[in-house]
């Protein structure tokens, strides 16, 4: 009995809250620190309500970081090229990176995070001047996922393991995710599992259904489903 008034529990409160935000999404990139929400659809990268940015050469990016929406940046593995946009999706520049590069990530204003899956370290690499500023110790496990900012990378491997590294390329924090999901960002201290949002240890708000990946912004959780961004906010204390 109690087990069904809690599913019913939870089935109200997200009838009454959660709202499609895009429907028809190819894949979700994420939410910038004002709000605006991004994903791809058709190879284009689109903002909601606003432009849309499409490279007929390259196609589809392999990744895009949007942590600085004043420096947007994508990357197409398949050429070796990073593209830069301004906060309204116009073009700015293109330069290549090395052969090998798997994953860029933003590392302040001119610089990148790079991690070459062929010499298996990660680097800090800044496209003004063209040289590498910092490297890593040789890594021991493939990166599959990549965030960075000015003064560090988060990095999650093929064994589950989330690492955090300096901005001399050091390693300072080491975490096993034992199956939960992680914010897109990778940085903000919220997981998901078991139907479940976890702000660090504390629980946030339940969720009935399993979900491709999810974001939190100013205390709004948007999640991808069913190729639909939806969000519902944090529940009043």
């Amino acid at each position: 009995m109690r087990i069904l008034l809690f599913i019913l529990c939870i089935s109200y409160t997200f009838a009454h809250s959660q709202t499609v935000l895009i429907s028809n999404v190819d894949e979700f990139i994420g939410v910038d620190i004002y709000e605006d929400i991004y994903y791809l659809q058709n190879n284009s990268l689109h903002k909601k309500g606003q432009n849309e940015y499409l490279n007929i050469q390259y196609g589809k990016p392999t990744t895009v970081d949007i942590s600085d929406p004043l420096q947007i940046i994508l990357f197409y593995k398949l050429f070796n090229t990073v593209i830069l946009l301004d906060n309204k999706l116009n073009f700015v520049s293109e330069f290549t990176v090395p052969f090998g590069t798997e994953h860029v990530a933003n590392a302040g204003k001119n610089k990148i995070w790079m991690y070459n899956t062929l010499k298996m370290v990660l680097t800090i690499y800044n496209f003004n001047t063209q040289l590498t500023e910092a490297t890593s110790p040789p890594l021991t496990n493939k990166i599959v996922q990549l965030n960075g900012n000015l003064n560090k990378v988060v990095a999650k491997n093929t064994k589950n393991q989330l690492t955090t590294y300096n901005f001399v390329a050091r390693p300072i924090a080491s975490e096993l995710l034992s199956n939960q999901q992680k914010p897109i960002s990778l940085y903000k201290n919220y997981s998901f599992k078991n139907h479940t949002l976890f702000q660090d240890q504390k629980v946030i708000l339940k969720y009935p259904h399993d979900i491709v990946n999810f974001d939190v912004v100013n205390q709004t959780f948007y999640f991808f489903k069913d190729n639909n961004i939806s969000a519902t906010p944090f529940p009043k204390k």
